[in-house]
């Protein structure tokens, strides 16, 4: 149960407690909280909650068990990221990640700082903060952006903090909205997936950069989930919408997901009802990642409602509509 706390002046503060089948508080998971998020599920642990509380001028972000109620860590929002006389501003753009035999947290430092590129040129670079579960600093991981970025939201979530995501090397990855300043005062959307900046890389390396065209404009982003390896980006140009897909790892056969019908790829077809694929054992995803039909040389998909799949035979990897 949630109770709002409204203070003349001051705002909302949100109280949470548990309550039994008969109406009686139990316990209490946290008072006076400005916002809360949950954070993913790792195996072993208990479900947890990000609360943030206002404690006079500085936010705090507290941690929460939610079936103990047990607060387990807490960490100002001017983090020390190894400077303690230059702390630096996390955002609630954060998850709860996997890490050992434990856990820690992974949180997007605010907004972007100047560095220098390979051409010597200035750069925008985005920061992710990895914080261990007693709240200390680990590490700052950085992305090089390109000059000129105006806003950058990082995608931080528990399905994609890991190296083997976008790319089967060992060096991370993040995908990042940002908004890019043009030569003629205006600016565009884009969608960028980078490398950190490290010893192999130490300028980064972009592996995707989605930017305005022929197919209009990105409106929506499907990221992997679930230990889902598809990337679906749709694009919209006045009415017409376009679905792409992508297979992943980038280095990965067949990362571009191609249309089935376009693939010229006479081992692996599609004939309105039914998926062929003499001696391969095929498997087909809706666009959620989730296993939907397989089967050995023949799947059917008549049982398989209308829309976008892909569907997968040995090393092949296609798209098509079911209609």
């Amino acid at each position: 149960m949630t109770k709002d706390n409204y203070l003349v002046g001051e705002g909302n503060a949100y109280s949470f407690y548990v309550y039994d089948a008969d109406g009686n508080k139990r316990k209490k998971v946290f008072e006076g909280a400005e916002s809360t998020l949950s954070l993913s599920n790792v195996e072993g642990f208990e479900p947890q909650q990000l609360f943030v509380e206002l404690m006079g001028s500085t936010y705090v972000f507290n941690m929460v068990d939610l079936i103990s109620c047990k607060k387990v860590t807490s960490f100002p929002h001017m983090f020390d990221t190894g400077d303690p006389d230059n702390l630096e501003s996390l955002t609630s753009n954060l998850d709860r990640v996997a890490y050992g035999d434990s856990y820690c947290y992974v949180d997007e430092l605010n907004f972007a700082m100047l560095g220098e590129g390979e051409d010597g040129d200035d750069i925008d670079i985005v920061r992710f903060e990895w914080i261990d579960n007693k709240g200390q600093h680990m590490r700052t991981h950085e992305v090089n952006m390109g000059p000129n970025v105006q806003y950058s939201q990082g995608y931080v979530s528990a399905d994609v903090l890991n190296p083997k995501v976008y790319d089967s090397d060992d060096v991370y990855e993040y995908m990042l909205l940002t908004k890019r300043g043009l030569e003629d005062e205006t600016s565009q959307e884009e969608l960028i997936i980078g490398k950190v900046m490290c010893d192999e890389y130490p300028y980064g390396k972009t592996l995707l950069n989605l930017t305005p065209g022929e197919k209009g404009i990105i409106i929506n982003v499907l990221p992997p989930y679930n230990s889902s390896n598809i990337l679906g980006i749709t694009w919209k140009n006045n009415d017409k919408y376009t679905q792409d897909m992508y297979f992943l790892p980038f280095d990965s056969p067949n990362s571009a997901v191609e249309e089935i019908e376009a693939s010229g790829d006479a081992s692996f077809s599609f004939d309105g009802s039914s998926l062929h694929a003499a001696g391969e054992q095929i498997m087909v995803y809706n666009l959620q990642g989730i296993c939907v039909a397989s089967g050995f040389e023949v799947v059917s998909t008549t049982s398989l409602s209308n829309g976008l799949y892909i569907a997968t035979a040995g090393d092949k990897v296609r798209k098509f509509i079911k209609k």
